[in-house]
């Protein structure tokens, strides 16, 4: 007892001190940014605003501390990014844009709607160049909206065409004795998500549905590049193949780029532009520093509004969500506070999601179904609103989609590890129940009986069929013909607009003008009100000061980050709810 009291005693001295000096380290942080250490940003005239695109970006911006790495994670937004451009455009102290982008970390969707809103910039007449010393596939998609494309002379642009890989789990769970018990919808042969743990490869249905919606998201994304670059969509299909981009002689003899620049020659033709002499310095000021600089007059959203727009990102969950996941509790919430807005006359919802729990997606639905009752609904689809997802967008006024955007995926499944010889061979622990009732327990620890995996089946089957029932009576359709579109199939969204799952495809932008002008709102009267309301950006401030101060970080190296986000997927799908209307497995189009 002795030896307990010792080692405890100096345990908890050390958690004090290490508390102690968490909480000094933080007052002093946050006392030297209260005390001004961050200088105000200033604009000179005949700046160029320089956009490398070196972060994250989703629907909505937004700052947050994460505990369980000791990380803060910042997500720059589309709806900050847009309001930026829209401000650069009209700022006589921006002249260009210099896009100095090689890589790109956005979905294809996302990516879209960014390339959108730079070619938007172009019509104030300010110039956009593109310059980088090499560039992906994303990279190059959006830097072709560019009037001018320049590479250095030794660098190369990866345009070889969209893929997609899959990661199969079944032969280590074998090893590991751990057998996953596998439910899905009687006739969902396309709900892939499950494929991971019960195969070594794609199915012929999964390697079908992929194959048609990459090749619809890279004809999309040709069509662009063609129209800005004007070269035709076979002719880039044809360097594709050929690889002739891959050196930049090729990229320039292909049109591709306009030339190859060293960075000194870059400044002379910036400084060519914007009519410097050859000894005055170019005023370059990076996104990040123009958002600091109109942080006041830059608001993506009103204290209230007349156009309403709730944002559901992530996986759904039951309960409470926050930015990067959509809890049914929360996101009904938000929802219900927008209808009850006497100033909001009409409300967006914007999704980008895979699914995830079946039960929170109809929670979710039900409120957009009182909700249509009172003011219109319309919904705007960004990377992602498939299975869950699309349950929660079906039932809409009007649905707005990107022609690259994932959806569909109109499916259920269940899934039940049993982990009982994992257990019992590899660590000798055993389990043992005591019970009231034949079914009083299902649990990892031991295999389904045959009563057991009935019940779960019938218990998708019937969540399928409401699934189908709510498409149907949203969308206008019979239910045999959702069901032959969708038994778990993902479609990009100009399949989707083909089949009816979706009405136009357009930006959130476009989903905002149609539903204000659906309520009689000029489009110069549109006042946007975010959803969830952040109550204070108080700490977000904190948050994004301190995210300055950390400078540069170690990065992990590519495999330990491939296998930690491959962890985080899979943990995701074994611990939401036992049945889930969820999207095929990690699909990342590369």
């Amino acid at each position: 007892m002795k030896e307990f009291f010792k080692y405890f005693s100096a345990s908890l001295l050390a958690i004090i001190i290490s508390i102690g000096i968490f909480v000094l380290i933080t007052v002093g942080i946050v006392a030297a940014i209260a005390s001004g250490a961050e200088k105000p940003v200033k604009i000179s005239q005949n700046s160029v605003l320089e956009i490398d695109f070196d972060f994250e970006m989703g629907d909505r911006s937004y700052t947050d501390f994460n505990p369980n790495t000791f990380q803060i994670e910042q997500v720059f937004g589309l709806d900050k990014f847009r309001v930026l451009v829209e401000k650069a455009k009209e700022d006589d102290k921006i002249k260009g844009i210099l896009l100095n982008v090689s890589y790109v970390p956005f979905n294809q969707a996302t990516i879209k709607e960014a390339r959108q809103i730079l070619d938007d910039f172009k019509t104030s007449g300010k110039f956009i160049i593109a310059y980088s010393e090499s560039m992906n596939q994303a990279a190059y998609y959006v830097a072709s909206v560019a009037d001018e494309v320049y590479l250095y002379p030794e660098a190369n642009i990866e345009f070889l065409g969209l893929s997609t890989e899959l990661m199969f789990f079944k032969n280590a769970l074998e090893k590991l004795k751990v057998d996953m018990q596998v439910i899905r919808g009687s006739n969902n042969k396309f709900k892939s998500a499950v494929e991971p743990f019960i195969a070594d490869k794609m199915s012929p249905e999964n390697r079908q549905q992929i194959e048609k919606f990459i090749g619809g998201m890279w004809n999309d994304m040709l069509s662009d590049i063609g129209k800005s670059r004007n070269i035709s969509v076979e002719k880039l299909n044809q360097v594709a193949d050929s690889l002739w981009a891959v050196t930049p002689k090729g990229a320039v003899e292909h049109k591709l780029v306009d030339g190859t620049l060293y960075q000194d020659e870059l400044e002379a033709k910036l400084k060519e532009k914007l009519e410097l002499k050859e000894d005055e310095k170019i005023n370059f000021i990076a996104l990040k520093k123009y958002n600091k600089a109109n942080k006041n007059s830059a608001k993506v959203s009103h204290s209230s509004g007349n156009v309403a727009v709730v944002y559901a990102t992530g996986e759904i969950i039951s309960g409470e969500g926050n930015d990067a996941t959509i809890g049914s509790e929360t996101t009904a919430k938000a929802i219900r506070e927008a209808r009850e807005n006497e100033k909001v006359k009409v409300i967006v919802l914007r999704v980008n999601s895979p699914g995830g729990s079946a039960l929170a997606s109809d929670v979710i639905w039900r409120e957009i179904e009182i909700t249509k009752k009172v003011k219109p609904v319309v919904v705007s689809m960004g990377d992602l609103a498939a299975s869950g997802g699309y349950y929660i967008s079906c039932n809409a006024d009007r649905i707005f989609a990107q022609p690259n955007t994932l959806t569909g995926s109109i499916g259920v499944f269940g899934m039940i590890p049993n982990m009982q010889a994992m257990f019992n061979e590899h660590l000798g622990i055993t389990f043992d129940v005591a019970k009231t009732n034949h079914h009083s327990m299902i649990t990892p620890f031991k295999p389904m009986t045959k009563d057991e995996i009935n019940f779960i089946q019938q218990e998708v089957d019937r969540i399928y069929e409401a699934f189908t029932t709510k498409v149907a009576e949203g969308r206008k359709k019979t239910v045999a013909y959702v069901d032959s579109i969708g038994q778990g199939r993902v479609w990009c969204g100009t399949d989707a607009l083909k089949l009816g799952l979706v009405d136009e495809l357009g930006s959130l932008e476009d989903a905002v003008k149609y539903a204000a002008n659906l309520v009689k709102v000029k489009e110069d009267d549109i006042k946007i009100i975010a959803y969830p309301i952040k109550e204070d950006d108080t700490v977000e401030e904190i948050l994004m000061a301190l995210e300055d101060l950390e400078g540069e970080t170690e990065t992990r190296s590519t495999l330990s980050k491939l296998f930690i986000e491959k962890a985080n997927q899979l943990n995701k799908v074994v611990s939401n709810d036992r049945i889930q209307a969820r999207m095929l497995f990690d699909v990342e189009v590369k």
